[in-house]
């Protein structure tokens, strides 16, 4: 939360140099050389693949060693369940992240003053990568649900009483609907 105070600072409303349109600018180049690479580089870029591809090492290592313990049954598929869920989290953040890092360390480097179509270009590839980039915080619901049996157990048996009560409710009519009338003539 503290690296978004600067943000209040340093933000200034202004006009864009290729589209003459208004936006934000950062005034500071010190400000913008941390939120290329200490924030989004680092904070939301290399770390969050570091950390998954960490502990995804530590759980592939644990079930590595459950062949040699004495753990019941349904704890050891369990187990498994959980290490391939890590696993597929690793893969995908890893996919997910990289070409947005890529796309963050490239473009301080390249001009865009000299050409406006390269800088078409870069701002079409920042939406791509952006979007897939935001993916990342959408999956794990649904890398669970796909990966893991017990997951999915669990998520059936607390959504299906909530759909059944929910199907079952009479249908209400609000004052304001027209009802006709069955007349005998």
């Amino acid at each position: 939360m503290l690296h978004g105070i600067p943000s209040f600072i340093f933000y200034n409303y202004g006009n864009s140099i290729i589209t003459t349109q208004p936006v934000c600018s950062i005034t500071s180049t010190v400000y913008q050389r941390y939120r290329t690479y200490g924030y989004f580089l680092v904070l939301a870029g290399f770390l969050p693949v570091f950390i998954t591809v960490l502990f995804g090492t530590l759980a592939y290592r644990n079930v590595q060693q459950l062949a040699y313990r004495t753990v019941p049954l349904v704890r050891r598929e369990l187990d498994k369940q959980l290490t391939t869920i890590v696993l597929v989290q690793v893969v995908f953040s890893f996919i997910v992240i990289m070409p947005y890092n890529i796309y963050v360390t490239i473009t301080p480097i390249i001009n865009l003053q000299v050409d406006l179509d390269i800088a078409a270009k870069l701002q079409f590839i920042e939406s791509l990568t952006g979007g897939i980039y935001y993916s990342y915080f959408a999956a794990p619901f649904y890398i669970y649900v796909l990966v893991s049996k017990r997951f999915r157990q669990q998520l059936l048996y607390v959504l299906n009483p909530a759909f059944i009560n929910f199907a079952r409710r009479p249908p209400i009519i609000s004052n304001n609907q027209v009802v006709p009338e069955l007349n005998g003539s």
